[in-house]
């Protein structure tokens, strides 16, 4: 075993046992997050059709496994905190030079990658298994950011209820429910998979990109964890014809195709500049990208772009406006007017949060599937076997 202390002082315990580039972690310290449980539902947040790569484990009491930023969390909630541990890193492998602590960015941008002809030089082991690249000074910001903690949730709750009636009574059942702030890239393939798509299909479908074309990051208790794939992985001539293979029918192409056109207008750094754009802005030049359509852009605009006026309109949020707010729809089907027509009325309703507001109704109408959420066999057996 090696044992070494990084610059906080927390205690990491990792197994010298690698296999291609993959992190086999024993245990890590737990950090925390002052985080009441009247601000937050875990379990609701990473499970309600945001994200689609958390899974349930009891690990000495129930907490979440999940991947984002390039990283494998573990979470745990209890009445005041939430207590977190990174379990894998893309960057635990890299030999890099650090340029500086201060500047580190969740993708690690700021750090030089190559080769060093003599790690000894630069103060460093030469091995696999020291955590290099100084990317975990930022991991619990990481983890706010995210969860968008620093949002005054209580007082949208108080301004919608005052506005709504029918938002005051959903809200005394999900109290607290937060828009999760996800990167643009997987945000935008893992939506493209929930076009005429179920919750229930989406989420093997998206673990199947992954364990395709995503970095293995790791090996845990018998399952493995891979990193979302990079634009030129999905970009590949052949990936239309492995993801037919894999189930994804009329979407294969789509993916493929939007990988390219995203890697023409600037790759993930253009997609990530529109977040400095206007809501309309953004939004124009998402649905010109091959497969995305007003909803999918706007569940992009929403999670990923820091543009809480969007409101995706699909069957739940359309029955929402009809059934509950006496919303009269003149078309059968859900044409681009009356999509725009439904988005601005819980617009002018709800205010500049509104896609907050939608998501805890969207959340208060669809079931719980905490089946399809855990870290099990059968899921991964479902996976696999559609390989």
């Amino acid at each position: 075993m090696l044992f070494f202390r990084n610059r906080k002082l927390c205690l990491w315990s990792i197994t010298t046992r690698m296999s291609n580039n993959v992190r086999h972690l024993s245990s890590t310290e737990w950090d925390t997050i002052d985080c009441k449980a009247n601000n937050l539902q875990l379990d609701t947040n990473l499970t309600c059709g945001q994200a689609f790569r958390w899974r349930h484990f009891n690990d000495d009491g129930p907490t979440m496994i999940g991947v984002f930023s390039h990283r494998v969390w573990q979470l745990k909630q209890t009445s005041n905190f939430i207590h977190f541990r990174v379990l894998a890193c893309s960057h635990w492998s890299i030999k890099v030079v650090p340029i500086s602590d201060q500047n580190d960015t969740p993708g690690c941008k700021a750090l030089k990658r190559r080769k060093l002809s003599s790690p000894k030089k630069c103060g460093y082991k030469d091995t696999k298994n020291t955590r290099l690249c100084g990317c975990h000074l930022r991991e619990k910001e990481i983890l706010i950011k995210y969860l968008q903690l620093e949002i005054n949730l209580h007082e949208l709750y108080q301004q919608w209820s005052m506005k709504d009636k029918q938002f005051l009574g959903v809200s005394k059942k999900f109290p607290c429910v937060r828009v999760l702030n996800q990167e643009p890239l997987e945000t935008l393939f893992s939506f493209l998979c929930s076009v005429n798509n179920s919750i229930s299909r989406i989420v093997p479908m998206v673990e199947r990109m992954c364990q395709k074309y995503g970095d293995k990051l790791l090996d845990f208790n018998g399952f493995e964890f891979y990193d979302f794939p990079s634009l030129n992985k999905l970009a590949q001539a052949n990936t239309d014809k492995e993801l037919r293979q894999l189930g994804f029918g009329y979407r294969a192409p789509f993916i493929s195709q939007c990988a390219k056109k995203v890697l023409q207008n600037g790759g993930e750094e253009w997609l990530s500049s529109l977040e400095n754009q206007s809501y309309e802005d953004a939004m124009s030049q998402l649905i010109q990208l091959p497969g995305v359509g007003m909803k999918v852009a706007d569940c992009i605009c929403l999670m990923a772009l820091n543009k809480p006026c969007a409101v995706p309109v699909d069957t739940h949020v359309r029955q929402i406006a009809v059934r509950d707010y006496g919303y009269k729809i003149k078309a059968k089907s859900l044409t681009n007017k009356a999509y725009k027509d439904i988005g601005g009325f819980f617009r002018s309703m709800w205010g500049p949060y509104a896609g907050w507001a939608q998501a805890i109704l969207f959340v208060a109408d669809t079931k719980p599937l905490p089946s399809l959420y855990t870290l099990s066999k059968n899921l991964d057996k479902e996976i696999h076997t559609q390989k």
